[in-house]
């Protein structure tokens, strides 16, 4: 039987695979998953939420407002919305919506620019895939994985949603335009990434921006600098909103009330989480959990 190989690795001989290279940077983690038939009701009020989303349009007719732009989605319109991005979302009621979405979480967080800029190269938040069998065979497979969660469900997802990117990638990704210096991390982006990992693994309690410094070996004055140019947060606020960012995971996704999800955050009572909580969201937890209609 005659057959062909190819070297997958990466060499030196294969010309450079800059799409693979950049999302390599990347941790993106899938997060809720649906698939909405031409129902006219359908669709989300005034909101704001903490991950991506990515509406992809295969029937009818959508219409999404993201800030100040109003979009009419038809079969084949691609829509991303970035983290804390104001939306709504409609339903034609003459030509109800059958679309796919998806949300899902991209670190570390002082790359979403990037990302942002890399996925859709126009600053628009639309792009027109068209009807892409290979991209509808993709959410084809991801419906039939929700009917079971069969272990490795979550892999499976990462897997698919991957896929997903890249076919995006391959329309949109403009080679001209990239720096491949960017993904290579700079030692302060190192020194981030080890700041991710403090405030994640220290999440429940009260952290204070002395154990920080003291945990990365940095001063305060540096610390600030970094994160001021890299995340546009000071320390403390990006801990506020790490933490927030979880709480809006937990309403999601578990039956905890505001005060347990207050408490497992580190907060000191429930009412300051939710003043924090509409401080990024304009809502309160429990109306954001009541808004959720997935």
């Amino acid at each position: 039987m005659d057959y062909s190989e190819i070297f997958i690795s990466k060499n030196e001989s294969i010309e450079d695979d800059i799409i693979s290279d950049f999302l390599e940077q990347f941790i993106i983690t899938p997060k809720i998953f649906g698939h909405q038939k031409k129902d006219p009701h359908v669709g989300c009020s005034d909101r704001i939420i903490g991950d991506f989303e990515m509406i992809y349009t295969i029937g009818g007719k959508s219409h999404i407002t993201i800030e100040n732009n109003n979009y009419i989605c038809r079969s084949g319109d691609l829509i991303l919305i970035p983290p804390f991005t104001r939306h709504t979302i409609q339903s034609d009621l003459d030509e109800p919506h059958d679309q796919y979405w998806l949300h899902f979480d991209v670190h570390p967080f002082y790359l979403h620019e990037e990302f942002k800029k890399y996925l859709f190269s126009s600053s628009d938040y639309l792009v027109t895939i068209g009807q892409n069998e290979l991209l509808i065979n993709l959410y084809c497979l991801l419906e039939r994985e929700l009917e079971h969660y069969k272990p490795g469900y979550r892999i499976f997802f990462q897997t698919i949603l991957l896929q997903i990117l890249i076919i995006i990638f391959r329309k949109e990704f403009n080679p001209d335009n990239y720096n491949n210096t960017t993904a290579k991390k700079t030692s302060k982006q190192v020194l981030l990434d080890k700041c991710m990992d403090y405030i994640y693994d220290n999440i429940s309690e009260q952290i204070y921006i002395d154990d920080l410094c003291r945990f990365v070996n940095v001063s305060q004055s540096h610390l600030f600098k970094i994160f001021n140019n890299y995340v546009k947060f000071p320390p403390a606020k990006f801990i506020q909103f790490i933490k927030v960012k979880k709480g809006e995971q937990l309403l999601k996704t578990t039956p905890l009330t505001i005060k347990e999800i207050s408490i497992r955050l580190g907060f000191n009572s429930p009412f300051y989480f939710t003043k924090v909580f509409k401080e990024y969201y304009q809502v309160s937890p429990r109306q954001y959990k009541k808004q959720m209609n997935y």
